[in-house]
């Protein structure tokens, strides 16, 4: 069984920096992670390399695609009971385009690209 090939020496992050904060310095920075889904030390080292940071989704829209998710889930169970004949008359939707439809509001909801 072979390994995973070596990174290259100029990629590996050996080094560590140790820098000293506020508690309200800290608080901030912990918060802005926290707020865009990272872990502090790669919100702080892409904040200072100028990464582009990911969008924030706001906590309401992420409790709206989690809700969505779920109706998404029953339309796909839905749908499938529908392909494999367990369900005599479809609905008189259609579920594939409103399938699509749904993941479409998922995206822009999480602030990502249709």
């Amino acid at each position: 069984m072979m390994g995973r090939p070596p990174k290259d020496p100029s990629l590996v992050r050996s080094l560590q920096l140790d820098i000293a904060l506020s508690p309200a310095e800290f608080t901030t920075l912990q918060e802005l992670a926290v707020y865009l889904g990272l872990p502090l030390r790669t919100y702080i080292r892409d904040s200072a390399l100028r990464a582009k940071l990911p969008r924030a989704v706001p906590t309401v829209n992420a409790d709206l695609a989690r809700d969505l998710a779920r109706v998404g889930g029953n339309l796909n169970q839905l749908l499938h009971a529908v392909h494999i004949g367990k369900v005599k008359e479809p609905p008189a939707v259609d579920l594939l385009e409103l399938q699509s439809l749904l993941a479409q509001v998922r995206r822009q909801l999480r602030g990502e690209s249709s």
